[in-house]
This record gives structure tokens, sequence and C-alpha cells, in this order.
């Protein structure tokens, strides 16, 4: 369970980042964080393999 709230404290501080960026940026941003969170879970999911 530890894992997953440090996963969703980092995700939710990558997300608080987005405030201060300007729309190009933020959408940027996003995508690589979406991939990011993809990547984790797949993560989670197959017992951190990697």
């Amino acid at each position: 369970m530890s894992h997953q709230k440090d996963f969703i404290a980092q995700y939710l501080e990558k997300i608080g980042r987005f405030a201060l960026l300007n729309r190009e940026q933020e959408l940027e941003l996003a995508y690589q964080v979406a991939d990011w969170v993809k990547f984790k879970a797949t993560a989670l999911r197959g017992g951190f393999k990697r």
C-alpha cells in the first residue's frame, strides 16, 4: 500500500506543477505524465519488473 501512496504523491506533485506553466507546456507535460502514469501502472501490475 505504501508504494501506491508514494505513487499518488508523485503524481499529484507532477500535476501541481502544471499550474505554473503556459498552455503549450502544459499540454506537452500532460502527455509526458500520461506516459509516465501508464508506465507506472504497468510496473505496478507487473510487479516492478524493471
